[in-house]
């Protein structure tokens, strides 16, 4: 008799949902946190939000020892297309806990038909303002260890020591796919620009 499945875990970050891991061990083949092609194993999660909005997320562990989240399929927004095609959320172990910096995908042409996004630096603020809510407090309600610059929660000393970064037990599996809701996902459905941040 085959083992039973694993319930699927659902938790709700404001008007959105995240469930899952809807497949688990997936073989995949891409890039990773490292620009490397290779190989991986994912999990998918599903994300639905207000106005029809979903996504699939894949959260890949890569051979080369990185992990990362990206958007697999997107439906209910145009803006959230983007996403099909890049701002992934890399990931890297620190002694026993795993980390990604906390960047903000942001429109960059408002203007557009078809609005282009990338990646900032972004403070507290700004991810609170894009986010539409505490996003601190929505990571640690996830199980985040520390949220904070990398020069305080990792010891680094080179240029990218005041990017803001969040670190995490491996037991806490879904707190990246949070902070992507609230870094990637959320700021582009409801239009957050550079102009606004």
């Amino acid at each position: 008799m085959p083992a039973p499945q694993n319930p699927l875990e659902k938790i709700s970050v404001g008007d959105f949902c995240i469930q899952g891991p809807t497949e688990r061990n997936k073989d995949v083949f891409g890039q990773s946190p490292d620009k490397n092609k290779t190989t991986g194993t994912a999990n998918l999660y599903v994300v639905s939000g207000p106005a029809d909005i979903e996504l699939i997320l894949q959260d890949t562990e890569w051979r080369d020892a990185t992990r990362g989240i990206t958007a697999r399929e997107t439906r209910g927004n145009t803006a959230i297309e983007r996403l099909e095609r890049g701002l992934a959320l890399g990931i890297r172990r620190h002694g026993s806990l795993q980390f990604f910096e906390l960047r903000q995908a942001r429109i960059t042409d408002a203007g557009a038909a078809k609005s282009w996004s990338q990646c900032f630096k972004a403070d507290m603020t700004q991810l609170n303002r894009g986010a539409g809510m505490n996003v601190s407090k929505a990571l640690e309600e996830h199980g985040a260890a520390g949220i904070g610059t990398k020069e305080e929660l990792l010891g680094e000393t080179n240029r990218r020591k005041k990017m803001l970064c969040v670190t995490f037990p491996e037991s806490a599996h879904m707190v990246p796919c949070v902070a992507y809701l609230l870094s990637r996902i959320i700021p582009l459905a409801t239009g957050f620009s550079d102009i606004d941040a």
